[in-house]
């Protein structure tokens, strides 16, 4: 086997596992949901054989694709609604309008080990500072 082909064979596995993952959680939400995959693919651009793919993990999904899911199988439901933030971020998508997007930009220079100790002490810091009643500023300069 050449290079090029394991190094693409070892991408497309970490993919079939990521979306594999994403598509078991997806269904979970759709039958908390309690709506079928017939009803969600019937408000949606695709067709229910996709749908099924998806939550099988035989095949991603797009940004827009998921965002109507999330809208029809929320639109249907009488009950649990599906958090669009989460499943934008189950499938590896950023929000365009997330404020938080650049918030962990550069953990990927770091190991598994210390990204997870990054990402905990930056919310440790974000509960304190909401905590706090009163802010106390006058250590920062006014161009920062």
């Amino acid at each position: 086997m050449l290079i090029a082909d394991k190094i693409t064979s070892d991408v497309n596995m970490a993919n079939d596992g990521k979306w594999l993952a994403f598509g078991t959680w997806l269904q979970r939400e759709r039958e908390l949901a309690e709506v079928s995959q017939a009803d969600a693919a019937k408000a949606t651009p695709i067709h229910v054989i996709q749908l099924s793919r998806i939550e099988n993990g035989h095949s991603g999904v797009k940004a827009g694709t998921l965002e109507s899911l999330v809208e029809a199988i929320n639109k249907q439901s009488t009950g649990h609604k599906v958090d669009i933030e989460i499943a934008f971020r189950k499938a590896g998508f950023f929000r365009e309008n997330d404020d938080t997007e650049g918030l962990f930009s550069g953990l990927e220079k770091l190991s598994p080990e210390k990204q997870r100790l990054a990402k905990r002490q930056i919310r440790m810091i974000i509960e304190s500072l909401a905590d706090e009643e009163v802010f106390d500023t006058d250590y920062i300069a006014d161009d920062e």
